[in-house]
């Protein structure tokens, strides 16, 4: 066993002995007490934990996590929890949130739950296409204006691709107009 899975073992033990068993429904409480006060995002990353019942992202499940880990002496108190998910609860283990805000973890989250991609598209030929991206829904603005029918688009490059009309190529995929200008993406749900 190599030093941080010993390490992490060792924090399981020791956070394992000092849990009180006494206490599940006083948690239970507490985390519904803090997906509200905290607007179901995650402490750390700030994803959305509905979206877990939704089935649209995995890791997201809401956990109750110690902000002092119990492993340092944080006491198990209403005071000292947040509500986090999954995936972040997991990863902090025993660090404090100063520690784990710097980590890579944190950073490449939060890329990858807030922000969608830099090209999608809606066509599932396209090397571009991803349903799961989709299903969550994207909002695109072009110059500050939303479009609703958006084929595919790239941020980076500052295009769009919308159908023209009802017209058709002889594949039968609609024929698009490509429009250039500022764009912004963001997720429906954040």
């Amino acid at each position: 066993m190599n030093r941080p899975e010993r390490r992490r073992s060792l924090e399981l033990d020791a956070a394992w002995k000092m849990r009180d068993i006494s206490k599940p429904d006083d948690r239970r409480r507490w985390l519904s007490d803090h997906l509200v006060t905290q607007n179901n995002e995650c402490y750390y990353c700030g994803v959305d934990m509905r979206q877990a019942t939704e089935g649209k992202l995995i890791g997201c499940r809401p956990t109750i996590d110690h902000v002092i880990p119990r492993s340092r002496a944080g006491e198990d108190t209403k005071e000292n929890t947040v509500a986090a998910c999954e995936a972040c609860n997991g990863a902090k283990g025993s660090l404090l949130p100063e520690e784990f805000k710097s980590t890579e973890f944190l950073q490449r989250r939060k890329m990858t739950v807030l922000t969608p991609p830099d090209r999608l598209s809606a066509d599932p030929s396209s090397r571009f296409y991803d349903a799961a991206k989709l299903e969550r829904g994207i909002h695109v603005f072009l110059d500050e204006k939303e479009y609703f029918d958006v084929e595919e688009y790239c941020e980076s490059e500052g295009w769009i691709r919308l159908p023209a009309g009802k017209a058709r190529t002889r594949t039968g995929r609609p024929v698009t107009i490509t429009k250039r200008g500022k764009v912004v993406v963001r997720y429906e749900d954040i």
